[in-house]
């Protein structure tokens, strides 16, 4: 009696349309990938180029009102050698043709440029623009590839498991599949996860161990375009903001000091806590919400003001003047860098977080940030508490 081997040939078509699903779903999901890619690269561009356009706005107001060509070029020459800024320009107020300082390689007409007028004293001095480059922040086919391969990896499991559950429906007789559980990868559970991405913070720049001995730490709430704001603004604002840091210092153990003309500085020192870094950056996150309902741009009654968020920590005594202190005076120049709602965190204060998972953490690039970070090394941002 001739053997029936139709079950056997059902079962090669199925592994063989399996192969053919996977190759197909391979193929849309790449295609599907390359239009998202797309999206994601000129929200990214967009973002990138109008933040260094603000900020390149911001850094400019005091040299371009005294005519300071010097500092404005070495401004615009330290934004330019980032990957992804094509050319950096100001432009004088009036309608004036020619920028007053340019600096970078010459681009298209077609070329993304992003602007930001540059005001002072409630009046605008000029302009500044920022020619980006487009294909830097799109991703190549072989990196694309690289991040795929972890779906490439599922897809094959799959396909290779229908396969095999065709092959076991097919030939009864045989012997069972037998299915193979793969591992699963957690990952680094110590390390500080960014909590955008997922993915793991890099340590500080330098820092192979957290250092030891007691710090004291640093937070400096900067008035965000006080340069542009009338003088009788500022200064409530300022008042204001001083009498709600004084608040938030007395609950957490805080010493708080003026920056005059520019914001409130917060100093902490040894905490009874093991984790005296954390308990600096649970006041931080304090302050930049106490603030932010005091300031709230709804409330008919309050002024549309924004303060802006810098930490970090010194092994040495503060002193008597913390305002003229170096590292003072460096967190209050990074601190406009940082995004509403969050908290710019350098490096010496990350490196003493015993627990960074206890915060909720995000990765910070911004190009303006090396033409500032001479005397504090920014990290990366703290959005909030990881149980909040």
């Amino acid at each position: 009696m001739a053997r029936d081997d139709r079950p056997r040939r059902s079962a090669k078509r199925a592994a063989l349309a399996c192969g053919a699903g996977y190759v197909a779903a391979f193929a849309v999901a790449m295609a599907a990938w390359t239009v998202f890619e797309t999206e994601r690269a000129a929200k990214a561009m967009a973002r990138a180029g109008q933040t260094a356009a603000e900020d390149m706005a911001f850094l400019a107001a005091a040299p371009l009102a005294r005519d300071d060509r010097i500092r404005l070029s070495l401004l615009a020459e330290r934004l330019v050698e980032h990957a992804g800024v094509r050319s950096v320009a100001v432009y004088r107020a009036g309608g004036a043709v020619a920028p007053f300082v340019v600096v970078g390689s010459s681009a298209p007409p077609d070329a993304p440029t992003f602007k930001a007028p540059i005001a002072r004293e409630n009046q605008t001095l000029g302009e500044a623009r920022v020619t980006m480059r487009a294909d830097a922040f799109r991703a190549t086919p072989q990196e694309m590839l690289a991040r795929a391969w972890p779906f490439w990896l599922a897809g094959l499991a799959l396909t290779m498991g229908l396969g095999a559950v065709a092959s076991a429906l097919g030939n009864r007789g045989g012997p069972a599949a037998q299915g193979r559980g793969g591992e699963r990868f957690v990952g680094a559970t110590e390390a500080a996860l960014d909590a955008q991405t997922g993915e793991p913070l890099p340590p500080p720049q330098g820092a192979a161990q957290a250092p030891g001995g007691e710090a004291t730490y640093l937070l400096a709430a900067s008035l965000f375009g006080r340069a542009g704001m009338a003088a009788r603004d500022r200064e409530h604002a300022l008042r204001q903001g001083m009498v709600t840091a004084e608040g938030v210092a007395a609950e957490h153990g805080a010493v708080c000091a003026a920056l005059p003309g520019a914001g409130v500085l917060l100093a902490l020192g040894p905490s009874a806590e093991e984790d005296g870094a954390f308990h600096a950056a649970r006041a931080a996150l304090a302050l930049c919400a106490t603030l932010a309902e005091t300031f709230d741009p709804t409330d008919d009654d309050a002024s549309p003001m924004r303060f802006r968020y810098c930490l970090d920590a010194i092994a040495t005594p503060l002193g008597d003047a913390p305002q003229d202190h170096p590292r003072v005076r460096a967190l209050a120049q990074l601190a406009p860098l940082a995004p509403d709602g969050a908290v710019l965190v350098c490096a010496e204060a990350f490196a003493r977080l015993v627990a960074p998972e206890r915060l909720r953490l995000a990765a910070f690039d911004n190009p303006a940030a090396a033409a500032l970070a001479t005397e504090a090394a920014p990290h990366c941002l703290a959005l909030g508490l990881a149980d909040g």
